[in-house]
């Protein structure tokens, strides 16, 4: 072979070892010890919110119930009730914040969204409302009054359309699509690990958008323009035998069976980033991202993702554990006992 056709794959294997080296020194942050827990219990927490007051509002769709905690998470008490009514709810879907003190809650099995101030349900949107008429995935909202839909679409290509729409006018603007995990709508085929993009709504209206092939994260300003990620530096993770029977393991343990006739679709390697869950902006302003678990390791990680596309930092949990809001100056944790149990955690943020 010619050094001519040699030079192509020495600076190939030069990037490569360079990304290697940048991965692996990754700072990777841990919890203090302590925190301030709030003594309620909870079956599944989809959203904590902190209000500018400090008081907090948690969802939990599986015992239909929208709580309100006091600043200090000394006691906690429940908002509205189970029904169709004025103040009421099928299902406490994930509350998003809004302007100011104000918080939104889709509603979808009544066909409307709840509106609330402070700790109080004060109105709703109605099933004819251009947004609540969409049945869209809700990806977030901000404080400019924009609120980030994203809705299915066959052509011309299999993929998510991403809007940005004025709540109060009800006009949509597309912001991007997002590639789906495929093969999709075949109840035969398993596919272990997320392959699908995803994105997520800042307070300040900045739109972060996860990428998958290569793994990066893309940025939108409030403005609509762009900053492009550069792909993130990754140890490759390769899919052997003995990662596929950690996986079925761990998926039998959780009580997720496998049938019969259901074909595993394995990729060559494991994906960097699980966006099974959705990515949380933080209050500084950057991204944590849910990374997929590989057979050795013992934490669960999270990517923190700056607006310049950078990783900046890993945060590092027990697998009990799981990120699910911010404040301005606090994280909140939920952690799952053995019993099933969830409660929720508060940390200072950033943590040094």
């Amino acid at each position: 072979m010619t050094p001519n056709a040699l030079l192509p794959r020495l600076l190939l294997a030069l990037v490569t070892l360079a990304g290697t080296a940048e991965a692996q020194s990754t700072k990777v942050l841990t919890l203090p010890g302590g925190g301030v827990r709030l003594e309620e219990d909870f079956v599944a927490i989809t959203a904590v919110r902190e209000l500018p007051d400090g008081r907090v509002l948690l969802s939990d769709p599986r015992e239909k119930r929208l709580v309100a905690a006091d600043s200090g998470l000394r006691s906690a008490s429940q908002i509205g009730r189970t029904g169709s009514g004025p103040k009421e709810y099928q299902i406490a879907f994930p509350v998003l914040p809004w302007r100011g003190d104000s918080s939104l809650m889709a509603d979808w099995l009544s066909r409307r969204w709840l509106m609330l101030r402070g700790v109080d349900i004060v109105g709703s949107l109605p099933p004819d409302h251009p947004v609540v008429r969409t049945g869209a995935n809700v990806f977030g909202a901000d404080s400019l009054g924009f609120v980030l839909l994203g809705m299915q679409q066959r052509a011309p290509a299999e993929s998510i359309l991403v809007l940005r729409s004025d709540l109060a006018r009800g006009k949509f603007d597309t912001v991007t699509r997002l590639a789906p995990p495929l093969p999709r709508n075949n109840p035969k085929i398993l596919l272990p690990f997320a392959t699908n993009e995803t994105t997520a709504m800042s307070q300040d209206g900045w739109i972060a958008v996860v990428r998958m092939t290569p793994y990066r994260v893309d940025w939108r300003r409030p403005d609509g323009r762009w900053s492009l990620g550069s792909p993130l530096p990754e140890i490759r993770r390769r899919i052997t035998s003995h990662e596929k029977d950690v996986w079925i393991d761990r998926q039998a343990k959780g009580g997720a069976s496998i049938g019969l006739g259901i074909r595993i679709d394995w990729p060559q390697d494991i994906p960097p980033a699980n966006t099974n869950f959705a990515p949380i902006p933080a209050s500084d302003g950057t991204l944590l991202v849910r990374r997929n678990r590989a057979a050795i390791e013992k934490q669960l990680l999270y990517d923190i993702i700056n607006r310049s596309g950078r990783r900046v930092a890993q945060l590092a949990l027990d697998f009990s554990e799981r990120v699910q809001g911010f404040g301005p100056r606090t994280m909140y944790v939920v952690a799952k006992d053995e019993d099933g149990i969830e409660h929720v955690r508060r940390y200072r943020w950033p943590l040094k």
